[in-house]
């Protein structure tokens, strides 16, 4: 993009996909970030859940139909490259801990975390960094790792949704 009318057009075409976007999934009046709310909204749906009324709150963004509160985050990266990852640290208020990954801005599956399955992930996982127990850092390759061994994951107690797995859009 050489000048500033071609970034503008450009934008307003972003705006224009986003906001229709937001107002399908009920939050038109949002100016958070769009994968965020996307990650919200389909925390919601796979769980029987609502979204918390107060959109920015702390701790937790979910309601499950359950009852239990749930913080939902997510990991994007581009296609087939390992450039982020993310820590899971509960906050006192959730219950669970979800996280929606995103691969080259395509949702391809949903981890949901309890407390008491962090320690058995990092061991499984071979973690090495601080925080055993009550901390976990993800990268894609253990997102893939969990989601390729989705049976042996649910046992020690994440709930696994896969996602799209072979859309390469």
């Amino acid at each position: 993009m050489s000048n500033l009318n071609e970034f503008l057009s450009a934008f307003l075409s972003y705006r224009t996909g986003r906001l229709k976007f937001l107002a399908q999934i009920g939050c038109a009046e949002s100016n958070r970030d769009p994968l965020a709310e996307a990650s919200e909204y389909l925390v919601a749906l796979l769980t029987g859940g609502e979204l918390v009324k107060n959109r920015v709150q702390k701790g937790y963004d979910v309601v499950g139909s359950d009852g239990k509160r749930i913080q939902v985050k997510y990991l994007a990266n581009p296609l087939n490259e390992n450039k982020n990852g993310h820590t899971i640290q509960f906050p006192n208020e959730a219950d669970l801990y979800a996280v929606v990954v995103f691969e080259n801005l395509l949702p391809r599956s949903v981890l949901v975390f309890t407390r008491e399955s962090v320690g058995p992930v990092y061991d499984r996982l071979g973690k090495r960094h601080k925080g055993r127990g009550y901390r976990l850092e993800l990268t894609k390759a253990n997102t893939e790792t969990i989601a390729l061994n989705a049976q042996e994951f649910r046992a020690m107690g994440i709930a696994v949704y896969p996602l799209m797995p072979g859309l390469q859009e």
